[in-house]
């Protein structure tokens, strides 16, 4: 039967737990794990080796349950897709993480994660702010989709927090004394001037 919009060529259904699951497990002695993997190429025959192209679904998860008719509403989804244009060992991807809205039956992109590891969420493209790529990335059209909130709950005295710190060493875990005039953290505040966000109102710097 269909599922999530697709009728699978390998199909297994269960009434209990144990039937409805499927496991893979590695008993080798190292520290190899099991391995689940998806793949792609665009010969259009069994075999073939043809290159996948910039944007080219990999494989996707889907999730998709019963909504009382058929089970083809997706409550959400991991897909992977080129990210890029590919080459011999060059293989650039991208994660992207949906979620399905109440009210609707299809899952809408929520995460990203490009092959250069930035982290977007709201939005499907990078900008540049005070001419800096940022690491990670939020957009949204409303004050309710464009905060970030950091709260802790716990029974002590402690609030939350949020650290930025520096080091002159590039190698993570690795120390190297700052200097003298080292800036510590920044937080800008840029304003969009009609051509990009690089009008800096103001800024707080340790």
């Amino acid at each position: 039967r269909q599922i999530g919009g697709h009728t699978a060529l390998h199909q297994q259904e269960g009434t209990t737990f144990g039937n409805a699951t499927l496991s893979i497990t590695a008993n080798s002695a190292d520290g190899n794990g099991s391995y689940l993997i998806f793949g792609n190429q665009r010969s259009g025959s069994t075999g073939g080796n043809t290159i996948v192209q910039s944007g080219d679904e990999v494989g996707t998860i889907r999730f998709a349950a019963s909504d009382g008719t058929d089970m083809n509403s997706s409550a959400a989804q991991i897909r992977c897709e080129i990210d890029s244009t590919p080459g011999s060992n060059d293989m650039p991807g991208r994660l992207l993480f949906s979620t399905t809205a109440d009210g609707s039956a299809s899952a809408s992109e929520r995460l990203r994660i490009d092959s250069s590891g930035r982290i977007l969420i709201g939005d499907d493209t990078a900008e540049n702010t005070m001419g800096l790529n940022a690491r990670v990335q939020t957009f949204g059209t409303d004050a309710s989709t464009s905060g970030v909130a950091i709260r802790r709950g716990s029974n002590d005295a402690q609030a939350a927090f949020l650290v930025m710190s520096k080091s002159r060493n590039a190698s993570v875990g690795s120390r190297t004394i700052l200097q003298n005039g080292d800036e510590v953290g920044n937080i800008f505040f840029a304003a969009d001037d009609g051509t990009d966000l690089v009008s800096n109102t103001a800024a707080i710097k340790s």
